[in-house]
């Protein structure tokens, strides 16, 4: 019995035993299958998504700035007088964006422009990088914006050609809608709702960079919601020096103030902005002219930055202290011995720019090699490049020492 047993172990499966296997393949392939191919659109989605976020931050920030420099109203002329754009005003055509709040009829005023309108493609792309890239690739974009305000309503994006009557015969602009069509869409009211709003406070970061020219390197993330109205957006500088005292906040403080969409712009998700303190080229960008004369040149000094949003109620504020660094030199210690580590610093040294009068003794220690080729300094030392013509060494009384000063022409 138990070599029968045996020989029928050694036959293998059994047909039911089989069927019941491929049966159970065919269900999980059935399940799988499409569980993967809904997984790989939603990333291509995803991925489309970002490509027209991209263009709609490149096309906001080309925009606003074209508002500044007061170019917006020839953009605007020439698509008003142009009969051909008249039939890509919303509110000609009669169709209201699915996800628009529907508190007003402001969407009567946008005009939507595809990749191959030429006064787009003037204004707008322009030689820019990334939106180049997309048209590089064989994709197509579709903008939504009113000329008038230069505010970009919504961005679609994707690989195949599409038209305006694809986008408003989705039932609405969420992915799953979308995905049928593999359409990528960036702004509207989706793009405010999707949770990423404003934080609770900025936290900007503030970088001291104390070489040829004195200055502040900031920087504040969390701002991509505020890329339509910067000028909503305060940032403020405070600089104190040693001499400064809580209850006095009237003496040896100095304030710059510097607002949104004037004196800074947002890219992408953030405000950058430097803030030069001193320069190596003296005149009206010295410490003393800067701080107007508020500030004690030589101090060593903080930096205290506030930025700050304000708009119909709502008030988000964040702030940074810098660094502590001195104000003419690379360091002062508290014996006011001072080191020097640049052409800026030395020239520094001048009577005009710092008074020694009662610092018997002072030590002045060079704490890195000078370049005076200013052709070779490194990238960063300055805040931009400037026509700076020659470095000349002479011979000046400087401070209570007979020493070199250097001349920056």
């Amino acid at each position: 019995m138990i070599d029968k047993f045996s020989k029928r172990e050694k036959k293998g499966y059994t047909l039911i035993e089989m069927l019941v296997a491929v049966g159970i393949l065919i269900v999980i392939c059935a399940i799988a299958i499409p569980a993967v191919a809904g997984l790989r659109r939603s990333l291509e989605i995803t991925k489309y998504d970002d490509v027209a976020r991209q263009i709609y931050l490149v096309s906001q920030n080309k925009l606003t700035t074209m508002k500044t420099v007061g170019t917006l109203n020839t953009f605007c002329e020439n698509i008003v007088k142009d009969e051909d754009y008249s039939e890509r005003k919303l509110g000609f055509i009669g169709k209201e964006p699915q996800d628009f709040d529907g508190e007003t009829d402001d969407w009567k005023k946008l005009y939507y422009f595809t990749d191959t309108d030429t006064v787009f493609i003037d204004y707008i792309i322009g030689n820019d990088s990334i939106l180049n890239a997309s048209l590089e690739t064989g994709g197509h974009y579709l903008v939504e914006l009113n000329p008038e305000t230069g505010d970009v309503y919504g961005v679609f994006y994707g690989e195949e050609m599409f038209t305006y009557d694809d986008i408003m015969a989705l039932a609405s602009r969420g992915k799953s809608d979308r995905k049928e069509k593999m359409i990528g869409y960036y702004g509207g009211i989706s793009e405010l709702s999707q949770g990423i709003g404003l934080p609770d406070k900025f936290e900007p970061a503030v970088k001291v960079v104390n070489k040829e020219d004195l200055y502040l390197d900031i920087e504040c993330s969390g701002m991509r919601k505020l890329i339509k109205n910067p000028e909503n957006i305060l940032l403020s500088v405070t600089i104190t020096d040693e001499r400064f005292r809580p209850d006095d906040t009237s003496n040896h403080s100095f304030t710059i103030e510097l607002k949104g969409g004037r004196d800074f712009w947002i890219s992408n998700d953030k405000a950058k902005v430097q803030v030069l303190l001193d320069s190596v080229r003296g005149g009206m960008e010295s410490f003393q002219n800067i701080t107007r004369g508020k500030l004690t040149p030589g101090d060593n000094i903080t930096a205290t930055v506030t930025i700050t949003y304000a708009r119909e109620g709502l008030t988000v504020t964040g702030s940074a202290v810098a660094p502590v660094t001195n104000s003419l030199f690379a360091s002062k210690d508290v014996d006011e011995n001072l080191a020097v580590s640049s052409v800026r610093h030395l020239n520094n040294l001048r009577s005009s720019n710092y008074s020694a009068t009662g610092k018997d003794g002072l030590i002045i220690t060079q704490t890195g090699a000078i370049d005076y080729d200013y052709s070779k300094w490194p990238a960063g030392s300055m805040i931009s490049s400037y026509d700076i013509k020659r470095i000349h060494r002479i011979q000046i009384p400087l401070l209570p020492l007979q020493t070199h000063h250097y001349l920056i022409e």
